[in-house]
């Protein structure tokens, strides 16, 4: 979708569906279903599993615990789990008759001490497997069988809620295990505990108590003792004193499981466990020590949170409404509310109030301040003469009676309450100076100031998205009196030219407006604006709107940053992605304009857009005749910011002074900060790179954070800002994005599909831009090329391919380990189908499975030969059109098994 004006052309976003599946998991253990392990022929290494002769195999980090559905280890093969990993077997709820590990045919296992392997369902050793040897925890929820003459050894735990079953020939822990002296029935060594069952399920809010735990069976003579862990299926202990039938837990801050041991008659059995989810509500988040006006109104201390509630005892007491009746050094305690629990923990503010006790009011008078020393927040301050001092400012209020007062770039003038500049004086904020009014909650100051601000560096016909901090009569040519008269536009679902001369900067509201004429076409320089007007202050709403079609409502609105500071990026998503009544707003993906490539004939290039979500950002970098901006962008957006947000539904996008920031210089850089992120969620992120022909340059980001699953999430995932012939990026079902947020716990096994579009047939490169988090240690990143069959080490070196024009969506995977796991049966289908060409005939037999499809690349990635259907076990073909070069062929089988092979034609 694209639209021109005179020597502008902008790319828009192909809009994509707005219904997306988003669902909040509570997690309490994860299985990866269908990840079945069967080791043999040769070693195998994943995480804290090592497998095959000779293990560990020493090529990849053991750096997370893994999950299977079921394992066999067998055919003198070894499995080992390292210290201080554990191994996860079985989906939760499996029964315990269900075999899900089978360990036989003279294997050798080894659980180290310290390590762990749990397992939902049967453990069975046969077939003369005495190497297996548990000197750490295994915890079975579910039988233990032994026979054949296997054996199990070792100087650690092996705790079972069912049944040890051996037949005579094999043996557990010597020859009764975990049942003492339980009494055999015949060769068969039994421990009952059928009768052994517990109920209480349940879900409480943290620093409550749980009800009571019940034992439904009480078994004569038997005595209990109950255990109690913080790890699902591991590391129980006993809870003194607690030998009782059934048992009632203390107040709980922490999701625990529980579970009951009964001895009778020497044999001793172990319940299956109950859980007791804990909800905690998260302390609220703000400003603490703030600093308020005497008589200043204040409808709420500055927390963010869900439901916030104020309280001025730690202990609690009835919710208080904070008026202007603030008591000067007192504290308050804000809590939140999630899913019905109120935070145990409470977020503190000490509030300082102006009063008659302290000096009302401080005074510059051009050479220092009177009284002597710098203002606190909790005085106010008048200017009577110039100030320009390289420093912050905090006051209460502050009054310009006379005097050029001037904040001097990267400071900032930090208010409680309200701003009055009076005639002859003037207020005027450097580039990247910053004004806060953290408790004025005004919708405007009473007067002007004025802000300055510099361009990134741009040349001739370059576009900046503004935004003004300030409100008035300044209009657009006022701004930007040098950039040709049609040159102006705002964007809501579509561009439209605006009258420079008449339209007045409005809050919130993006402009794109040209750069001034006369400047260089070829040598970049920032050039300075300034904005005059009174300061925006308080809450500000833009309208948006979206255009409904068969996918549903979506569109697009350019807005900006309304303040005199910094604005918080996540805070804003996070305010704008429901509105009150749950209905979603704005996708939370964020774009930025960098203009980094020159114009061409009459268009801009869609690649200059810059992504940021939750998880991070992607930036734009090509072959610049100007600089533009090719960093990525951050936390904070800066004063004076145009961007574009992605509307799901009609409504409002709401800014508001909780927003606003002055940490870490957040306002030194017009439209990135220069400092790091502060990261508020533990990730572990990979940005990935693909350059073609060194001109052009698409950045993707794929990452792992605690507060991300694996469906889409509005304000962690977000598309590309498409509609160009160029772009690397993730897959998430049918969506394209640019920054793609999975689930932690981090697990080695994940693969994520890669698809890129590419808009000139050649070489082309995919390399890694940086890293964080574990990824900046041993985790190995693997790019795997399912065209050619290769797995590459994309953290050690780029990879170069070639490729055709066009779009690719199943060329590429990003994995972390360097070998796929397969099954014998896989094994033998790549060594039993045989390709091979005679003459100008391509011949394909398969041994075992028929073939369903065969597909013929060339080494560019154009199918030049595809045929479905086959249903045979042999297929031959001459029409196959091309002449001296190599190409892949790609058969897929009755089973599902892809297997490619490179031939030359």
């Amino acid at each position: 979708m694209k639209k021109n004006y005179g020597k502008s052309k902008i790319s828009l976003l192909t809009l994509k569906p707005s219904t997306k599946i988003r669902v909040l998991l509570i997690v309490l253990f994860i299985c990866l279903l269908g990840n079945n392990m069967i080791a043999q022929n040769g070693p195998n290494c994943l995480s804290g599993v090592c497998i095959g002769p000779g293990g560990p195999y020493t090529g990849l980090p053991i750096s997370s615990n893994v999950f299977y559905s079921n394992m066999t280890i067998k055919n003198n093969e070894t499995l080992i789990v390292r210290s201080p990993f554990t191994l996860y077997v079985g989906q939760v709820g499996t029964p315990a008759t269900t075999q899900v590990v089978d360990f036989q045919n003279g294997c050798t296992v080894v659980i180290e001490s310290g390590a762990s392997l749990v397992i939902n369902g049967l453990l069975n050793n046969s077939n003369n497997s005495n190497g297996v040897t548990f000197n750490g925890l295994v915890a079975v929820i579910g039988n233990v069988s032994a026979g054949a003459g296997s054996t199990v050894s070792g100087a650690g735990t092996l705790d079972t809620t069912g049944s040890i079953i051996t037949d005579g020939t094999g043996s557990v822990f010597g020859s009764n295990g975990d049942c003492g002296s339980c009494p055999c029935s015949g060769s068969t060594l039994i421990c009952p505990n059928a009768t052994n069952t517990i109920s209480g399920n349940q879900t409480i809010c943290s620093g409550n108590t749980p009800v009571a735990l019940i034992g439904s069976n009480i078994d004569v003579g038997a005595t209990y003792q109950w255990q109690q862990s913080t790890t699902f299926g591991a590391n129980f202990v006993n809870i003194a004193d607690k030998t009782q039938s059934s048992y009632t837990p203390g107040t709980l801050s922490t999701t625990t499981y529980y579970r009951r041991k009964e001895t009778l008659s020497g044999c001793v059995g172990t319940s299956s466990q109950v859980t007791v989810v804990v909800v905690a509500a998260p302390i609220p988040t703000g400003s603490s020590n703030q600093a308020f006006c005497l008589g200043a109104t204040v409808a709420d201390l500055a927390a963010t949170g869900t439901a916030i509630k104020w309280y001025d005892t730690l202990t609690g007491g009835t919710a208080l409404t904070i008026t202007s009746a603030l008591v000067d050094g007192k504290k308050y305690y804000a809590t939140q509310t999630i899913s019905g629990c109120e935070s145990v923990s409470r977020f503190l503010v000490t509030v300082g109030v102006n009063s008659s006790s302290k000096p009302a009011t401080k005074t510059w008078n051009g050479t220092g301040w009177s009284p002597p020393g710098a203002p606190t927040g909790d005085q106010n301050i008048e200017f009577t003469g110039n100030y320009n001092v390289a420093a912050d400012v905090i006051a209460c209020s502050c009054t310009v009676t006379s005097g050029t007062v001037t904040i001097s770039a990267g400071n900032n003038l930090i208010l409680g309450d309200k701003l009055t500049v009076n005639a002859p004086g003037t207020l005027s904020f450097e580039n990247n100076a910053s004004l806060l009014q953290s408790g004025y909650t005004g919708t405007n100051n009473p007067s002007n100031i004025n802000v300055k601000k510099n361009s990134t560096p741009i040349i001739n016909d370059d576009f900046t998205y503004w935004s003004s901090p300030t409100s008035g009569n300044q209009t657009l040519l006022n701004f930007s009196p040098n950039t040709q008269f049609d040159k102006f536009f705002i964007f809501n679902n579509d561009w439209a030219n605006v009258d420079a001369a008449t339209t007045i900067f409005a809050p919130g509201i993006g402009y794109a407006i040209r750069s001034p004429e006369g400047i260089s076409a070829t040598i970049p320089a920032a050039i300075p604006f300034q904005f005059t007007g009174v300061p925006n202050n308080g809450v500000i709403v833009v309208p948006v709107t979206a255009i409904t079609d068969a996918f549903g409502p979506a569109g697009l609105r350019l807005i900006g940053n309304p303040y005199p500071s910094a604005l918080d990026a996540d805070a804003f998503i996070d305010a704008n992605i429901t509105t009150g009544t749950g209905t979603k707003t704005i996708s939370g993906t964020l774009y930025f304009w960098t203009h980094n490539h020159t114009l061409i004939g009459n268009n801009y290039s869609a690649t200059d857009y810059a992504t940021y979500t939750k998880l991070g950002g992607t930036g734009t970098v090509g072959v610049l005749t100007g600089i533009g901006n090719k960093n990525v962008p951050t936390k904070f957006i800066a004063s004076g910011q145009g961007f574009f947000v992605e509307v799901d539904a009609p409504g409002t996008v709401t800014f508001n002074n909780a927003m606003r920031s002055a940490v870490n210089n957040a306002n030194t850089n017009f439209y990135k900060i220069a400092s790091k992120k502060t990261e508020s969620l533990q990730s572990h992120r990979v940005w990935l790179n693909l350059t073609n022909n060194s001109e052009n340059f698409s950045q993707a980001l794929v990452g792992y954070a605690a507060e991300a699953t694996n469906l889409y999430d509005p304000g962690y995932d977000g598309t590309s800002f498409g509609g160009e012939t160029y772009g690397l990026y993730s897959l998430l079902g049918n969506d394209e994005l640019t920054i793609q947020a999975r689930a932690l716990p981090f697990v080695i096994t994940d693969i994520v599909p890669l698809g890129y579009t590419i808009n000139a047939a050649g070489n082309a490169v995919i390399t890694i831009d940086h890293v964080d988090g574990i990824f900046l240690y041993d985790q190995k990143v693997y790019l795997e090329d399912k065209l050619l069959n290769v797995i590459h080490d994309v953290k050690s070196s780029p990879y170069n391919f070639s490729s055709a024009a066009g779009t690719f969506n199943d060329r590429f995977v990003l994995r972390y380990t360097g070998k796929t796991l397969g099954t014998k049966d896989f094994n033998l289908n790549e060594n039993t189908v045989l390709v091979a060409k005679d003459r100008n005939e391509l011949k394909i037999k398969s041994q075992q499975e028929n073939i369903k499809q065969i597909t013929v690349f060339d080494l560019l990635g154009r199918k030049v030969f595809d045929k479905e259907a086959i249903d045979t076990n042999e297929f031959r073909t001459s029409n196959i059109t091309v002449k001296k070069q190599m190409v892949v062929v790609k058969v897929t089988l009755s089973n599902g098994q892809v297997i490619s092979k490179k031939v030359i034609f």
